[in-house]
């Protein structure tokens, strides 16, 4: 009897403990908030990163290129930036002067989120609309490029550089013309100039290097992804306010999708009129 007493506080005793273990590894529903709150941050400072990346390495500051040890851009390219990075330079101001620093002063305030998204909504359907309106074109110019055995060679010296500057960890987002960090490791590059070959230091990549074709999705996927990551704050607060002010932002993210396609299908239709109309007047 006094054995199975023993064993009885025992196993008492071990379920406590497994029921306050659980209790302590289970986030709670602040804490879950809060990671999410990070998580809708930290894709923020990932996409200026990006951004800035981009810009730096398709500026045409041919002092820059050469620095870098990369082959001047085509003049074609240079001259045109848009036809492979778009409006990309437009989406880096709002995203790194404004949207971001006022992103993070909200600090996880649902009210501030709220007025944050509303506020922002017209200037995303006007930076996203016009993107998404020349990604086809974009993106077959880079995927061209990548293919020709003349421009392959520098197209694929500036998307490792773009890599590069992505993930080097000293990358700031205030000044676009701060110089990467390089570690230890260096890989040789060939020019175009003369066949040489130039070493260059790098950072040693931390996730597959995508085609410059592929990366330009990126804005796309950006801007669709914001009524997720709100939808996922939303489910983890805490009281009805801010349920309520957080699906408020998420509608508006929500109506963003909904209005850049709208936006995009306008010159299909005006096309597609024009063609009837003419039709009917050949009768």
């Amino acid at each position: 009897s006094k054995n199975s007493t023993v064993n009885s506080d025992k196993s008492q005793e071990q379920a406590a403990s497994q029921s306050s273990l659980s209790t302590a590894t289970t986030p709670t529903a602040e804490r879950r908030y809060v990671m999410a709150w990070e998580e809708l941050v930290s894709t923020e400072r990932s996409y200026v990163r990006f951004l800035q990346a981009v810009c730096e390495v398709f500026s045409g500051d041919s002092t820059k290129a050469a620095s870098s040890e990369l082959p001047p851009l085509p003049r074609a390219i240079h001259d045109n930036r848009a036809l492979i990075i778009v409006n990309m330079p437009d989406q880096l101001r709002f995203h790194r002067d404004r949207f971001l620093p006022q992103l993070i002063a909200c600090d996880g305030d649902a009210e501030k989120i709220k007025k944050l998204f509303q506020n922002s909504f017209s200037s995303m359907v006007d930076l996203y609309s016009a993107y998404c309106r020349h990604y086809e074109r974009a993106s077959q110019i880079a995927l061209t490029l990548e293919c020709d055995p003349v421009h392959s060679q520098w197209m694929s010296q500036y998307n490792l550089y773009l890599h590069a500057l992505e993930s080097a960890d000293e990358l700031t987002l205030q000044d676009s013309s701060t110089e990467p960090a390089a570690d230890e490791d260096s890989t040789e590059q060939t020019t175009n100039g003369g066949g040489a070959t130039a070493r260059r230091r790098t950072s040693t990549p931390s996730r597959p290097v995508l085609s410059f074709s592929a990366r330009l999705l990126s804005p796309a996927q950006r801007f669709q992804r914001y009524h997720l990551l709100l939808d996922r704050l939303k489910g983890y607060a805490t009281n009805g306010t801010e349920k309520e002010c957080l699906s408020k932002a998420h509608q508006e993210m929500v109506d963003l999708c909904t209005t850049v396609n709208t936006l995009m299908r306008i010159p299909v239709l005006t096309v597609s009129s024009c063609i009837c109309i003419n039709a009917l007047n050949s009768v």
